[in-house]
């Protein structure tokens, strides 16, 4: 058989081959709408393009108005469907409550149905706070063009008056140059430069990185050149109020009901130097906190060089300190507060210790009322020795306010006070067999588990962290736990609210972590040598060694 491709190539005729000559010069019909037709020339071909550009614009115009009307009948509907989805909302929620108000249910029948409705939590990690500042009184004493002159700088040599006429003209070159810190030697009063650059730090829109290490050098430096006993620059209680003032604080929020300073003083410490056409410009939370940590880092730096030795100046500061430490702006900063108002603790004298324990808390009682705030600043106080008996004092007078808000503060004193006082707190009820501590916890069950939470956490805080000492403490402790515990047999756990659970693991977790004191309390108590008080005292009996010459001889005989 012949193959395929041979029989088409004999079955080809030639003459078709001619016709695709004249196929190409005239396009069938199913290409003419493809056919180009020629181009113009001159005159033609201009008026071909603008006729071509009129039609390009007028199909843009027609689209873009098209577009137009799509997009407002898009806003259309929109605003259409939210008019109905707001109308159905509320037509629902009054049909609702007309139905409910008018639905006649059984007892049983409305006491189930509030059993079966899902409950909000009311706990919350972050306390409220106190609007300690102001956003519309900041900067109302001096703003960042304020100058050394302010703060009592009067030059006296040539370097001084070469540094104010920089500071004049503009100090923020002066700061980045870096020109301070090799001239402090040569600057008649230094104390009055660091004090302008701290007061700078707090509002200036320079990066108050710059100034806060710049005055980080400059006191370290102080402190190496200067004899150890010889103080230097600190910013003393007036300061601080002038400072806190001017970031948009009240005067009488940060007294509060402590008379401190005469009203001359306080006049003179909150002075106006900035003029009235100056302007500030309003700032972030974020950024206000940063500027704030950069003040409380320097502060306790020059508590720790230089301490003061005023007791009404550290008790002001202490009050003023601890009030702004609960501004609602200030979650992040629990830190540097807390070194803060250690480093001011230490600056008390020995004598005069035991008399600030007995007034100072009292005069942080009158901070807040909240408990969540109490619960708040109780956790600030210090970690050390003269934090933990400050804590406890205030611990105990923060729970007589929330527990016994009706009885006035007791008189406290820190040498006689057992941690079975703090069972004592609060009002008893019917039950005789609970403490009134336990009373007032089981009422809070069923009233407020908000607050129950804030006064487990001041409860914790008052015993402490700390390991007891003495058979009487551990007795107490153990008293303690075994009340507590009576307390977690009275919640009930509920799928409904978990506030319940939430609010029953932090009282199993108390008990746990002071079971655990309790227990490690107990071991050092034992003797580490047990086998001498099982068998009586046996006198040991001394053995004497043989001469290593005599061995020797053994040896030599045993070999032969």
């Amino acid at each position: 058989m012949e193959s395929a491709t041979e029989l088409d190539l004999e079955e080809s005729s030639d003459d078709e081959l001619e016709d695709i000559e004249t196929f190409i010069q005239t396009p069938s019909k199913c290409f003419r709408k493809y056919y180009l037709s020629p181009v113009p020339n001159g005159d033609a071909l201009e008026s071909h393009i603008r006729h071509n550009e009129k039609s390009i614009s007028k199909n843009l115009d027609t689209l873009l108005q098209e577009v137009r009307l799509q997009n407002a009948e898009e806003d259309d509907l929109i605003k259409m469907k939210k008019e109905l989805w707001s109308n159905i909302v509320s037509e629902s929620e009054t049909i609702h409550q007309d139905t409910m108000g008018h639905l006649d249910l059984a007892s049983e029948h409305a006491d189930h149905i509030n059993q079966l409705e899902v409950k909000t939590s009311q706990l919350t990690s972050v306390y409220p706070g106190l609007e300690v500042f102001h956003p519309d009184l900041f900067c109302c004493l001096f703003t960042e063009h304020v100058s050394p002159s302010d703060f009592g700088f009067i030059p006296v040599n040539t370097v001084d008056f070469k540094i104010a006429e920089i500071i004049a003209e503009d100090w923020k070159t002066l700061l980045m140059s870096n020109t301070l810190l090799p001239l402090m030697s040569k600057i008649s009063c230094v104390d009055k430069i660091m004090m302008w650059l701290w007061n700078l730090m707090s509002v200036c829109t320079f990066t108050p990185a710059i100034i806060s290490n710049l005055l980080t050098h400059m006191i370290k430096r102080l402190a190496n050149e200067r004899a150890p006993k010889k103080t230097f620059w600190c910013p003393n209680s007036q300061d601080l109020l002038r400072l806190l003032v001017n970031l948009g604080a009240r005067p009488k929020d940060l007294q509060g009901r402590q008379t401190f300073f005469s009203i001359e003083e306080v006049s003179t410490a909150l002075r106006v130097t900035k003029q009235s056409t100056e302007k500030t410009e309003p700032i972030t939370d974020e950024m206000f906190a940063d500027r704030f940590k950069t003040v409380l880092d320097i502060l306790s730096l020059c508590l720790q060089t230089s301490p003061l030795q005023n007791k009404k100046d550290i008790s002001s500061m202490f009050y003023m300190l601890a009030t702004t430490a609960l501004h609602a702006a200030f979650p992040s900063l629990s830190w540097e507060f807390e070194v803060c108002l250690t480093s001011l603790l230490e600056c008390y004298k020995s004598c005069d210790w035991q008399e600030v324990l007995l007034e100072l808390p009292r005069c942080l009682l009158s901070i807040t009322d909240h408990h969540h705030n109490q619960a708040h600043l109780l956790d600030l106080m210090p970690r050390s020795s003269r934090g933990r008996c400050l804590r406890q004092m205030l611990g105990v007078l923060f729970l007589h306010c929330q527990l016994a808000p009706m009885n006035s503060p007791p008189n406290l004193d820190y040498e006689t006070l057992k941690l079975s006082d703090i069972l004592q707190i609060g009002s008893r009820s019917k039950d005789h067999t609970l403490t009134p501590l336990c009373s007032s916890l089981q009422s809070l069950i069923t009233t407020d588990l908000y607050k129950l939470s804030s006064v487990i956490t001041l409860v914790d805080k008052t015993v402490g962290n700390e390991k007891q000492r003495g058979e009487q403490s551990v007795a107490e402790l153990q008293f303690l736990i075994n009340e507590i515990q009576k307390v977690i047999k009275m919640i009930r756990d509920n799928m409904n609210n978990l506030d319940y659970s939430r609010v029953k693991d932090s009282l199993t977790c108390l008990t746990m972590k002071w079971s655990l004191t309790l227990q490690d309390a107990k071991r050092k108590e034992k003797t580490i040598f047990n086998w001498a008080t099982a068998r009586p005292h046996q006198p040991v009996q001394p053995e004497v060694l043989r001469d290593i010459q005599n061995l020797e001889m053994d040896d030599g005989g045993d070999s032969c």
